[in-house]
């Protein structure tokens, strides 16, 4: 699912790589002509679908991913980030298929950074509804998981990906910033900065205390 985002995209094509697989890839309003479109908030429509496809695997990708979009629409986003993982890893226990639910290192509270680090069984502690609403999602698909669905939830930090828009000078000041596919700055929280840094017409507030360690994509697809 979300297979014409940036990880859902790396994934989809990590996958057709791989001559045994046939795979499908899920969208809600992209153009793409060569992936399938389906409203996961729709239970009906997407039982009958997997239904149709029987897939021995679901890498669950889509999610509502910006945490200011969040805030401003919680029900949507406790919809998609919650409920409808929810229902996949139920659907994963009765149609048979193995759920790998993506979910982020925004479940932590932050405060127990490199060399310690957090471990898979650290408590969580989301500090905004973004978090929350995936850290309620993997409890979702771990509840189910618990009942006999075959499921995994899969953290990563923020996503890192290459601009097709970073010019030259970019290319020489930030060249971390370049490390994986991805057609605008805005798909990635850590490419939009270089757009924010260009745009000289108006001030933005950053913080300069704050310490992530991005994750390729084309790493994640291909784990």
């Amino acid at each position: 699912s979300g297979a014409s985002g940036v990880l859902g995209t790396a994934v989809y094509k990590a996958f057709e790589k791989v001559l045994q697989y046939e795979v499908v890839g899920l969208k809600n309003k992209s153009t793409a002509s060569h992936l399938v479109q389906l409203d996961l908030t729709d239970k009906e429509a997407t039982k009958h679908k997997l239904e149709q496809i029987k897939p021995d695997w679901v890498i669950h990708c889509a999610a509502e991913r910006r945490p200011d979009v969040a805030e401003k629409d919680q029900v949507g986003t406790q919809l998609l980030n919650v409920g409808v993982p929810g229902y996949l890893a139920e659907l994963a226990r009765t149609i048979n298929f193995t759920l790998v639910y993506i979910s982020t290192d925004y479940v932590f509270d932050g405060r127990s950074p490199p060399p310690g680090g957090y471990i898979p069984e650290s408590p969580t502690n989301p500090l905004q509804i973004y978090g929350q609403t995936k850290r309620d999602g993997e409890n979702a698909v771990l509840q189910a998981r618990q009942q006999g669905a075959r499921a995994v939830v899969l953290r990563v930090p923020v996503l890192q990906v290459t601009s097709c828009r970073t010019t030259s000078f970019w290319t020489l000041i930030l060249p971390t910033l370049r490390y994986g596919p991805a057609p605008n700055n805005a798909d990635s929280a850590v490419n939009i900065l270089v757009d924010v840094v260009r745009d000289q017409s108006k001030e933005s507030n950053m913080d300069d205390y704050a310490i992530r360690y991005p994750t390729n994509v084309l790493d994640i697809a291909s784990f």
